[in-house]
This record gives structure tokens, C-alpha cells and sequence, in this order.
């Protein structure tokens, strides 16, 4: 296969999503194991509260600004915008951070109920102006397609936080200690995006942009952030329930099992990017042949790893997290798997949100998901004080699957026909060969002690046990999968 360098640039992405999207299962068992699960679920709930703040502070101008400067040459143009919503950005991101500091002892008393946490909330709130900031300047480089350099600067700062993590943790310091080196890691990150743009995009001297295309832009961001509310309710909103009504070590416990859970996600990022602009390319062909192959072929080739990684975390999983937390946390196989469950199905239905978008109606999904996110709040306020965390996963996985009804319901009234976008047949060899693995995974299990050797002896020969059933089954072309991911 020969790669230009587009495609070096797109594996490096995709590297970088990876490396970012894993960061958090493998610093978990680090900050449990040395500062225990006490102060492992006041960070998932530090991530809770800033994780509402965060779109909240960026007015959704990222978005406005890939929309508005992608392709333009125009050093002032693009140094106007620039400018102005760093500006915008980090004024509403310190209204915010104040706002959290000053009410960090009642979010403690709230959701966290640990008397050293307020501090640490007050500290943990300055990421909510340096992320919001962050992530702005993170969309100023998509839109100038400068994809290796913000890559690579990602890279920095995960590995940067992993060293650094890891270093303090081995020389007794403590949740305060890592939070400050998350700020200044940041902080670095945010001076060298600057620094890079500085000498490659903008002129010092462009001023601001006007009054009232500052307004077109926030009211352009102002749906992204309520759908972005949305996506909070359906993904954090259950450890601020589950902190209402439990204890802090249930929320690490919840949080852990979702950390575990999003390696689903993290399975999908080499489909998400080249997905949506092949799906945009046939639809704006009037090609619905080509529309429906993509969406199929996009399918197969996820659900190829995804299906059998869903199978088998939600075996391994609960072995995996008492390795990992050196049993200081335990969990159900069918809590896990309503965790896991509810992640894959949101997967699953990518190509139905992006037909929606197709069909130029962007707010019908953010109405969807913020519907879903407020039934999973509601359901969790309901099922949490009687069920625990297994009401909070029961309310999610029905959250997501309301969600993705109500996709279907919308796609099928365009016309389509759900069949067309799925490849039945074999999706239905990937599950059952899926299934033949799990069950043997599940057995060998029984009859050892589980342990990292152990684990991952049996991890192995599950894999070899997929792929021979998918061969028998005539399911498993290899020469396609490398034709596919070399385009």
C-alpha cells in the first residue's frame, strides 16, 4: 500500500484520539491504587461539574469558527476572529470558574460529601477557562486543516500528564498536587498552540470583529451548546445523581466501569472521520446506491472489532477492574453490561445521525438528545435511591435507546429503509462468532484465578476463537479490511 501524506496525517489522528482516549483508563488504576477510591471519585465528580461548565464557557464559537475561516486566506479576517473569541471565550471561562469557586463548598456538600474535597474543587475549577480556551484554539486548527502540529501538541500534553502523574504519585503526592499539574501541562499546551498560530496565521495589528458579527456567531454557537448540555446529561449526569443519593465510592465505582466502557468508542475512531464527508459526497450525488454501501460497509468493518470487544468486556470486565483496582473496586457482569451496552448503541446509530444532518436537520438531534438526557436524569432520580448504580445504568442504557428509536422513527419518514444501511447477514456471523468467544471466555474464567497473565492468556486465544468462527463462517476477509483502511 503506498500512503501519502493526507493518510500519514490521518493515522496520526487517529494515534493521538487513541492515546487521549485511553489516558484515562490507565491513569485510574494509578490515582486508586495510590490515593485510594475516596479520592478517585472526587476527580470523576471534579470531571462531572467542569464537564457542564466547559461548553457552557465556549459559547459554541469552535463550531462557528471551522464554519467561517476554514479555506479563507485573509490573515486579518482570520486574526479578527482569532482574537475576538479568545476574547469571548476566556471572559465567559473565568465568569464561570469564579462562579464554581465560590460555590465549591455547597457542590461538595451536594455531590461529594468529603470534607478535604473543597479545595481541591476550587483548584480543579481553573481547567474550566484553560479547556474552554483549549479547545477553541483546538478548532482554529482543524479549520486551518493544521492537523499534524494539534496532534502532536495533544500528544504532548497527555504524555507530559502520564510522566508527570506518575512521578508525583511515586513520590507521595496527592490529588491537588496531580490537578495543578493537569493546569500547568494546559497551560503549556495553550502557549504553544499560540505560539505556532502567532507565526503561521495572524496579524498582531487586525483589531476585533464588529458588534453584530459577534452576535451572528455566538447565536450560530448558542444551539451547539444546548445540545452539547444534551450530551452532559446523557454521559455525566448520573454521577451527579449518584453523589446526591450515594457515596463518593460508588461514583468512582461508576466511573471506572464507564472508563473501561469507552474503549467502544475509542474502537470507532478510525470510522467517525472518514464516515460523514463519504456519506455527504453520495448524498450530494443523489447516489442513494453509494449512501447505503458506505453505511454498510462503514458498519461492518466497526461492528468487526466493536461487537466482539463488547462481548468480551462485558465478561472480562469485572475481573479487569478488580485487577486494576487491586480489589479495592468490584462490580456485576450485568451492571457492566448496561454500561457497555448503552455506549455501543450510541455507536451504532452514527450513520443515523448523520443522515439527519444530511437532511440539513441539526436541530432535531439536539431536541432528541436533550429529551434523552433529561428521561436519564429523571429515571436516575427515580431508580438510583432504591437499585444504586445498576438504577443509574438502567437509566442510561433506556436514555440511549429512546434516542436511537426516535433516529429511526425520523430517517424512515425521509424515506429510507433501515435494512438498506445494515448488513444483516453478516452482522449476524460477527455476533454469533462474538458470542462462541464470550462464552469460551466466560468458561475458561470460571475454572482460574484471575490475573494479569491469566487474563491476558485468555483474552488471546478468545480473539483466535472469533476469528476462526468468522472464517468458518466465511465472515472474515482480511485483504478487505487492509483495501479499505489503505483508502
Amino acid at each position: 500500500m503506498n500512503f501519502d501524506r493526507n493518510t500519514i496525517f490521518i493515522a496520526i489522528r487517529f494515534i493521538a484520539e487513541f492515546i487521549n482516549s485511553i489516558y484515562g483508563i490507565i491513569i485510574f488504576p494509578l490515582i486508586l491504587i495510590h490515593l485510594g477510591p475516596e479520592a478517585y471519585g472526587i476527580s470523576a465528580q471534579i470531571g462531572t461539574i467542569n464537564g457542564f461548565m466547559i461548553p457552557l464557557a465556549t459559547l459554541g464559537l469552535g463550531f462557528a469558527v471551522i464554519r467561517l475561516i476554514s479555506g479563507n486566506t485573509d490573515r486579518i479576517f482570520i486574526s479578527k476572529y482569532f482574537f475576538t473569541v479568545l476574547l469571548i471565550t476566556g471572559f465567559a471561562g473565568v465568569i464561570l470558574t469564579t462562579i464554581v469557586i465560590i460555590f465549591a463548598p455547597f457542590l461538595n456538600s451536594l455531590i461529594i460529601k468529603v470534607i478535604w474535597a473543597t479545595p481541591v474543587l476550587q483548584l480543579a475549577a481553573f481547567l474550566i477557562v484553560l479547556t474552554a480556551l483549549e479547545l477553541c484554539l483546538n478548532d482554529f486548527f482543524r479549520a486551518r486543516l493544521r492537523i499534524l502540529s494539534y496532534s502532536l501538541i495533544q500528544i504532548f500534553q497527555v504524555v507530559t500528564n502520564f510522566t508527570g502523574t506518575y512521578l508525583l504519585l511515586m513520590n507521595g503526592g496527592n490529588l491537588f498536587d496531580i490537578i495543578l499539574l493537569t493546569i500547568i501541562t494546559k497551560l503549556l499546551s495553550i502557549l504553544l498552540m499560540v505560539g505556532y498560530f502567532s507565526k503561521k496565521e495572524f496579524t498582531v495589528s487586525s483589531g476585533y470583529m464588529q458588534h453584530n458579527e459577534i452576535a451572528d456567531m455566538v447565536n450560530f454557537g448558542i444551539p451547539i451548546v444546548t445540545m452539547q448540555v444534551g450530551c452532559w446529561l446523557m454521559n455525566f449526569g448520573n454521577r451527579a445523581v449518584i453523589g446526591l443519593f450515594m457515596t463518593i465510592r460508588d461514583v468512582g465505582i461508576y466511573s471506572a466501569s464507564y472508563s473501561i466502557a469507552v474503549i467502544l468508542v475509542s474502537l470507532a475512531a478510525p470510522f467517525w472521520g472518514p464516515l460523514y464527508p463519504m456519506m455527504a459526497t453520495a448524498f450530494n450525488n443523489n447516489d442513494l446506491k453509494e449512501l447505503t454501501n458506505v453505511c454498510r460497509n462503514y458498519m461492518n468493518y466497526y461492528l468487526f472489532f466493536s461487537l466482539p470487544a463488547l462481548c468480551g468486556l462485558i465478561v472480562v470486565a469485572p475481573s479487569l477492574l478488580q485487577i486494576m483496582s487491586q480489589n479495592q473496586f468490584e462490580i456485576s457482569m450485568f451492571f457492566f453490561s448496561l454500561i457497555a451496552l448503552s455506549i455501543f448503541i450510541d455507536q451504532f446509530t452514527a450513520n443515523a445521525h448523520y443522515i439527519v444532518y444530511l437532511h440539513n436537520e441539526p436541530k432535531f438531534i439536539r431536541n432528541v438528545i436533550l429529551l434523552s438526557g433529561f428521561i436519564n436524569i429523571i429515571l436516575a432520580l427515580v431508580l438510583v435511591p432504591f437499585f444504586g448504580i445498576i438504577g443509574a445504568g438502567f437509566a442510561t442504557l433506556i436514555a440511549f435507546a429512546l434516542l436511537d428509536t426516535l433516529l429511526f422513527i425520523r430517517i424512515m419518514k425521509y424515506g429510507y429503509n433501515i435494512q438498506e444501511f445494515y448488513d444483516l447477514m453478516t452482522i449476524k456471523k460477527i455476533i454469533f462468532s462474538a458470542l462462541v468467544m464470550s462464552v469460551t471466555v466466560y468458561l475458561c474464567l470460571a475454572f482460574v484465578t484471575p490475573s494479569v497473565s491469566t487474563l491476558l492468556t485468555i483474552i488471546c486465544a478468545g480473539i483466535g476463537i472469533y476469528f476462526l468462527m468468522l472464517w468458518i463462517l466465511q465472515g472474515f476477509n482480511i485483504h478487505r479490511v487492509i483495501e479499505l483502511w489503505g483508502k
